[in-house]
């Protein structure tokens, strides 16, 4: 662990306390200097340390900060080993994560930020990610499989993410086809999934898989108000980025399998009601009625049109937006 992480860690430990440079540097062994170097580096990458005359550092505020090694200290000592990497703020965790596959292939890597400046959600949306209240987190693996397998990566993450939020938290959460999360009727996580692949052989070669989980309470856009909800806390990013980590790790191997996808439709949110059906994700119109019938065991939601030309008739959606027709 480096000297700048070291001394964040122990600043954490006695948040609200405020140590000397002599008392870091005995307690880490090192040379005040270093604790000063260290005390800098910190500050430079934005996290608020003061220092208190005649007293030393403290860790200002009480924000859950993000820290790469109190996570990596709590994922599965048996589970593929994952380099995660942690930042104030980013444009994009998905962007540097693509980023990052170009000059470390062949890594499991988890890149999160404390805020996003341009975060993005599926279908080119902005996804709104404000500093201190939201888990912003991007994996990077390498699957296992080819192609053929890439339509389940979003349902089989909604299933491990919603575990992971319930084993830290008392809340019970339903998913919105295809990758929204909801818990009190609210949306608290979106999912946005990118691959690059070989063609020729058909494998892919990596997989980025985006999560946003609004964990506490902040201040949203007007065009939000309504329908984002956050989940109110009781736990720290930390520990649920952990928790995200290990429950997607155990996923994997299962995704061929399609053991989680029952799960999937237990928590669906549509199955059984009238939607509107948005073809090209443009909520912009009307929708077409349809009612959703049920998941099939490629992820895709299959619905019977109650309106429009193809009254009647049945289909798959493997793409597109759906949503629930309001009484």
């Amino acid at each position: 662990m480096s000297t700048k992480n070291q001394i964040f860690r122990l600043l954490m430990e006695h948040r609200g306390e405020s140590m000397s440079g002599q008392s870091i540097g005995d307690t880490l062994g090192i040379s005040r200097a270093a604790v000063w170097k260290g005390i800098t580096a910190l500050r430079k990458d934005g996290y608020p340390i003061e220092a208190v005359t005649n007293k030393g550092y403290r860790l200002a505020g009480s924000e859950d900060y993000l820290s790469a090694e109190e996570i990596s200290a709590m994922l599965d000592a048996d589970g593929p080993k994952t380099d995660v990497r942690v930042f104030d703020a980013v444009e994009s965790t998905n962007k540097t994560a693509k980023e990052a596959a170009l000059s470390e292939p062949d890594q499991n890597m988890a890149f999160l930020a404390n805020r996003q400046t341009a975060g993005r959600g599926r279908l080119g949306r902005s996804f709104y990610s404000p500093e201190n209240t939201g888990l912003y987190m991007s994996l990077l693996f390498r699957p296992p499989f080819d192609l053929s397998h890439s339509v389940l990566i979003t349902t089989a993450a909604a299933v491990a993410v919603a575990w992971a939020i319930e084993a830290l938290s008392p809340a019970r959460l339903q998913i919105k086809w295809v990758n929204d999360i909801y818990y009190n009727e609210k949306k608290i996580c979106g999912i946005l999934t990118e691959a690059i692949s070989d063609f020729e052989t058909g494998h892919i070669g990596y997989v980025v898989l985006g999560i946003g989980v609004n964990c506490f309470d902040a201040a949203y856009p007007d065009e939000l108000n309504g329908i984002a909800g956050n989940l109110g806390g009781g736990f720290s990013r930390n520990q649920l980025a952990a928790e995200i980590i290990n429950q997607w790790n155990r996923m994997v191997p299962t995704i061929q399998s399609r053991d989680f996808l029952e799960e999937y439709r237990n928590r669906s949110l549509v199955l059984g009601k009238e939607i509107l059906v948005f073809p090209a994700g443009d909520k912009t119109g009307d929708g077409i009625l349809a009612q959703a019938l049920s998941i099939d065991d490629d992820g895709g939601l299959m619905v019977r049109y109650l309106a429009g030309p193809c009254l009647g008739l049945t289909q798959t959606l493997s793409g597109g937006e759906v949503s629930i027709k309001k009484a």
